[in-house]
């Protein structure tokens, strides 16, 4: 079985709405961001409880779908054109370190952006 598409749009994957949604309601343990960038940390799965909370069906998931979000991480990111993308991880160790990897590129980023600002 596969994942379900999302078809044309913002997701790739119907399950993408999920963490999506968690993080409009704030439930990110971290968050990043750029001017043209914006990028959400999850460490944890999502459970039937935590979909049914966020306002969804977890019936409408299926067996690969909702292996995917009971993945101990998330990472979830999107661009200034409306589009979203969302990674689970098999550990928290390879989310920390993909983490780590967008945080560096955001300091980077701003620190760029400060020092044009004072030139």
């Amino acid at each position: 079985m596969a994942m379900t598409k999302y078809g044309p749009g913002k997701f790739d994957w119907l399950a993408s709405e999920v963490p999506y949604r968690a993080m409009l309601e704030g439930l990110a343990d971290e968050d990043a961001q750029t001017e043209t960038e914006w990028a959400s940390l999850f460490r944890g799965a999502f459970t039937e409880k935590q979909i049914r909370d966020l306002g969804m069906d977890p019936s409408v998931f299926n067996e690969d779908d909702m292996d995917a979000l009971a993945s101990p991480a998330h990472i979830l990111s999107g661009d200034d054109l409306g589009f979203v993308h969302w990674e689970w991880f098999d550990t928290i160790e390879k989310a920390e370190e993909a983490w780590s990897e967008i945080t560096q590129a955001e300091s980077e980023y701003w620190d760029a952006a400060e020092a044009s600002e004072e030139a």
